[in-house]
């Protein structure tokens, strides 16, 4: 195998060693040939190493196709964590996001969404109303901000209470909008709820 450097003559070679259960020298056949996606295959389906794969998939090939075979086996194995980021490397992410709501992990989703599509408003949207919907006001507020609902974010942002004063004065002076100033100085001043901040 060493003296052959045809991509087509390799990729045979590895099936036939495939074919055989020989699957070591079928991955080393598929490297040689620059055939990522069965070297991520193979090291998933029969030599059990999948943080090869993931290697791989992050170094060489980071198709969507790719993504799909490694989120299939993370979700076997019950990697909920991994499956979602790697459902939504391969553009999945409506089955990414069910996951996430269903296994409490929308942490993790609103993680990787920030990492890959900063930008998506409809992501943070999405994203915002499930923490509105399951009173976690601070982080409800964050992805409200990152979706440009200000006015929505400064709400929650006070319903969480003084923890967030950090993130309301961020937040108001990054987007100078002046109904939302007064809002967050009544509510530091304590004319919202008669409880003056501290100064």
């Amino acid at each position: 195998m060493e003296k052959i450097t045809s991509p087509s003559i390799l990729i045979m070679v590895a099936k036939a060693k495939e074919a055989e259960s020989n699957y070591k020298e079928a991955e080393a056949a598929y490297e040689r040939a620059n055939d990522w996606e069965n070297v991520i295959r193979v090291n998933l389906d029969h030599l059990g190493n999948p943080d090869k794969a993931k290697h791989i998939f992050h170094q060489k090939s980071q198709l969507p196709q790719c993504a799909q075979m490694i989120a299939s086996y993370c979700e076997t194995q019950g990697a909920k964590k991994e499956a979602i980021e790697f459902l939504v490397r391969a553009g999945r992410r409506d089955e990414a996001y069910v996951i996430a709501q269903s296994h409490q992990e929308m942490d993790e989703y609103a993680k990787i969404i920030t990492k890959v599509d900063e930008k998506n408003v409809e992501e943070h949207l999405k994203i915002a109303q499930f923490f509105e919907g399951i009173s976690q006001w601070g982080k409800a507020a964050r992805h409200y901000e990152k979706s440009d609902n200000y006015q929505k974010a400064l709400k929650l942002y006070i319903s969480e209470g003084e923890a967030s004063i950090p993130d309301m004065i961020d937040m108001v002076s990054k987007v100078k909008i002046d109904a939302l100033t007064h809002e967050l100085v009544d509510y530091l001043m304590g004319e919202t709820d008669n409880i003056p901040k501290e100064p």
